[in-house]
């Protein structure tokens, strides 16, 4: 479990935020990348960057549906 968390420690912060941005708008569950965006950044910086992500998946999503579906 250390090693595993450890791993997970090493990613690079705009590396998350594109991921809880994007993986979200194939169905991936977003919970798990902001408990990662936690324990990464730190809580403050960690809620901003989920924030951050949300509303850019939020932009995303609806330019989807308006355009494409």
């Amino acid at each position: 479990m250390e090693t595993c968390l450890s791993l997970l420690k090493e990613v690079p912060a705009a590396w998350l935020v594109v991921a809880m941005s994007l993986l979200p708008l194939v169905g991936v569950p977003v919970s798990p990348l902001w408990i990662l965006a936690g324990l990464r950044l730190g809580t403050g910086w960690g809620i901003a960057a989920s924030v951050l992500a949300l509303a850019v998946n939020d932009a995303a999503a609806h330019q989807l549906a308006a355009r494409w579906l």
